[in-house]
């Protein structure tokens, strides 16, 4: 499969459209990078969210399983943001046919999950990227410019706490081993 941008730039697909599926990517694909590529698709398991997503997003090509999105000719780039535990299987099929894939945080939740990637990467040309958020948020770009321009002295330590809604987010599916 030929995976490479068109004129417009990348092809995306977004497997999992919850609030990170909508808000950190999709929204963002729309509004700040629209000139490196465009979002086509969306796939999820949940209808009503797929309706939602689609709407805000105003994408017009859905899928109910991610299977399908992965094998949909006109997506180069796979953004997976489902919960943690399937993004090993997730990974692994959107390298199978060639696309670039995108993980968010955790890409893998095993020693053995890790070894499975990394060996079906060794053979991967594509680029596949595991997102780290809050590396980017801008509390923690400021913290790291006032480090590396000397303004708050040599740190010791550093500490930030993110409670979520007051642990809401740790509520749901976060909360579960798998």
């Amino acid at each position: 499969r030929k995976c490479s941008p068109s004129m417009a730039g990348f092809r995306f697909g977004i497997v999992g459209v919850g609030s990170r599926g909508i808000r950190t990517f999709g929204m963002q694909l729309r509004a700040r990078y629209a000139e490196r590529g465009e979002l086509v698709a969306i796939a999820d398991l949940d209808e009503t969210r797929l309706a939602v997503a689609a709407r805000r997003l105003e994408v017009e090509t859905s899928y109910r399983s991610a299977d399908e999105l992965i094998a949909a000719p006109d997506i180069d780039v796979v953004v997976i943001t489902t919960p943690d535990h399937t993004h090993t299987e997730l990974g692994l099929s959107a390298m199978a046919p060639g696309e670039h894939g995108s993980c968010e945080k955790p890409g893998v939740t095993t020693i053995e999950d890790a070894n499975r990637l990394l060996e079906a990467s060794r053979s991967f040309k594509q680029s596949f990227l595991v997102g780290f958020v809050l590396r980017y948020a801008p509390f923690f770009a400021g913290m790291r410019s006032a480090i590396d321009d000397g303004r708050i002295g040599k740190p010791h330590f550093a500490a930030a706490v993110d409670n979520r809604a007051g642990g809401e987010y740790f509520r749901n599916w976060h909360r579960l081993r798998r």
